[in-house]
């Protein structure tokens, strides 16, 4: 039986799909039209001040940046974050749903998934999560 933590925490690695400008602000007045440059700025603040962890991961898993409260739930530094791949936080009893569930994102079938997790702490405790994955592919 695994051990879980008593406390529930949300570590949600999404974000959300953006669609281009035009198309987001095409039927806002033009004195509440967000340029590109603006959007970027607010969806940076959003997830640096989110209270949830989030995270963005490569398609192949790489770990690419957290914010401050997956950092502090999941126990690590910022560098050390970078050097993790997904499969190095979650729980080796959660592995292998977690990769069908990836491998349906990245072919295309599901665009994205949630599920509970059991996450590893650095110190090695295990956090049990609701893990919320969302794929977002850059244009171009």
């Amino acid at each position: 039986m695994r051990r879980r933590s008593g406390r529930s925490h949300k570590l949600q690695q999404s974000l959300d799909e953006a669609s281009s400008a035009e198309s987001v602000t095409a039927n806002l007045p033009p004195s509440q039209k967000v340029v590109p440059r603006e959007s970027d700025d607010r969806f940076r603040t959003a997830f640096e001040r989110a209270p949830i962890g989030m995270a963005i991961i490569a398609m192949d898993g790489h770990v690419l940046e957290a914010n401050g409260a997956a950092l502090t739930m999941l126990g690590y530094s910022e560098a050390e974050w970078r050097t993790k791949f997904l499969k190095d936080v979650i729980h080796p009893d959660d592995v292998t749903a977690s990769k069908t569930q990836l491998e349906l994102l990245i072919a295309g079938k599901v665009h994205s998934y949630e599920g509970e997790r059991n996450l590893l702490h650095k110190q090695g405790h295990t956090i049990c999560g609701l893990v919320n994955i969302t794929s977002v592919y850059e244009e171009g």
